[in-house]
């Protein structure tokens, strides 16, 4: 008997309700931890709320927030310019 051990990479982007900044834009953002959280081994955490305590809006100065050009919003487009500042805020 063969035993076929098959991995599946992928990735997920959890989510949390807004920070301060973000809350005038939207009303989730992604949760983004500290490099020291992150690397600390969140994967088993001692217990659900340690795990849960990582679930929540960064700080707002974590964060730089300035309108970009519509054409994000289209899959189609392409390219770093496309996340350059168009104006203020």
């Amino acid at each position: 008997m063969v035993t076929v051990v098959r991995s599946v990479r992928g990735c997920t982007i959890l989510i949390c309700g807004p920070n301060n900044a973000m809350a005038e834009i939207h009303n989730r953002m992604a949760c983004i931890c500290a490099k020291a959280i992150g690397q600390s081994g969140w994967a088993e955490p001692a217990s659900n709320d340690e795990l849960l305590a990582l679930l929540k809006p960064c700080p707002d100065e974590w964060l730089e927030i300035f309108p970009v050009d519509k054409k994000v919003g289209n899959v189609r487009n392409k390219g770093p310019e496309l996340v350059l500042p168009i104006g203020p805020l």
